[in-house]
């Protein structure tokens, strides 16, 4: 026992007289693998110090576990609890088989009462064991925050990213058949009058469309339908939704295809709900690029990683950027937003504030 006591750096200063007295009142231990020693909690009633084998000190933090160290031979574990007299702050878990020299509280304490040098060698591994202790706890939930983060942003991304690429796809598809419709559209022979009320139209038809219920939208359908049929255009019931989706109305179709035939209407219509089909593909993947943008530019504002620590900032924003950033977590809950119209400017360390 005095052997295995001399090779531990603890112990190594320890007079001949104390590791005399350590080594009497010591006793071996061996355990399996996932063993545990010591559970979190638990009173401390002994010290051991590894001769062989591995151990993990694990901590239980919210609902998960964290490994807080792997300790091999030479090193004492368990000292923490018996030095404050306070609950085991960690388990310790055997990793492999593990032989240990197990310390009872009572002759680690008379060891302590007796030498100075046994105290000023257990107080500086009870400090060293506590910095390290609070760093990777520190570290442990940075992560755990970077975490919730990170799947907060994936949440916020997804939709807009699926509508990019959802679009992008679309918009091959859309511009070949826009590309027959101007086609056909010039085929038409269309007089200069007709061709510029048509073009007119279309052009409404790129932009912006007025949102519709579905019972608008139904009743305009079928207006549009009346207007096409009274001028004898084959399928008219499928050319309507085209034109009520590009915008048009039909006091607006009306004037525009007034004089032509029933086969120049029908390659209006189809250019026109081509025109339309591409615009809003386009505007789609804008609007999903735009959200995207915003995310990334909230996350920017949000962590304040390339600015000053300290600076002055618009508290408003910084509450807006962070309110998109986590908007995952408040799903359901009425968020009322109560301050000026202006921004409203402090100096302030802006990443620990947000």
């Amino acid at each position: 026992m005095r052997e295995a006591l001399c090779q531990v750096p603890l112990f190594a200063d320890l007079s001949d007289e104390d590791l005399d007295h350590l080594a009497a009142g010591v006793f071996s231990e061996s355990f399996p693998p996932g063993t545990v020693i010591f559970a979190e909690g638990d009173d401390g009633d002994r010290a051991c110090v590894i001769i062989e084998g591995e151990v993990e000190v694990v901590k239980v933090t919210g609902p998960r576990e964290v490994l807080l160290a792997v300790r091999g031979p030479g090193d004492v574990i368990g000292e923490m609890a018996l030095l404050d007299s306070a609950p085991r702050m960690a388990s310790i878990r055997t990793k492999s088989d593990v032989t240990f020299l197990a310390i009872p509280k009572g002759v680690l304490d008379e060891l302590l009462a007796t030498s100075a040098t046994a105290a000023r060698s257990l107080f500086g591994v009870l400090l060293a064991r506590w910095r390290e202790t609070e760093v990777r706890l520190r570290q442990s939930e940075r992560m755990a925050q970077i975490g919730t983060l990170t799947a907060g942003l994936a949440h916020e991304m997804n939709n807009p990213a699926a509508a990019v690429k959802r679009g992008a796809g679309q918009l091959g598809d859309a511009v070949e058949r826009l590309g027959r419709s101007a086609a056909a559209l010039q085929e038409a022979g269309l007089d200069p009058a007709a061709r510029d009320r048509v073009d007119a139209m279309l052009g409404e038809a790129r932009g912006p469309q007025e949102p519709l219920s579905a019972l608008q939208r139904s009743d305009r359908e079928t207006d549009v339908e009346e207007v096409l049929d009274d001028l004898g255009v084959a399928d008219a019931w499928r050319l309507a939704p085209e034109v009520v989706a590009a915008g048009v109305d039909p006091a607006q179709l009306k004037d525009a295809i007034n004089g032509l035939d029933a086969g120049a209407v029908a390659v209006v219509v189809e250019a026109l709900g081509a025109a339309a089909d591409a615009a809003g593909l386009v505007r789609e993947v804008e609007e999903g690029a735009t959200r995207l943008s915003d995310i990334v530019g909230a996350l920017k504002s949000y962590s304040h990683l390339d600015r000053a620590p300290l600076q002055e900032v618009d508290v408003r924003r910084g509450i807006d950027d962070t309110l998109l950033i986590l908007r995952r977590k408040v799903d359901g809950i009425d968020v009322r937003r109560e301050y000026p119209p202006e921004p409203v400017m402090i100096q302030a360390y802006a990443a620990e504030l947000n």
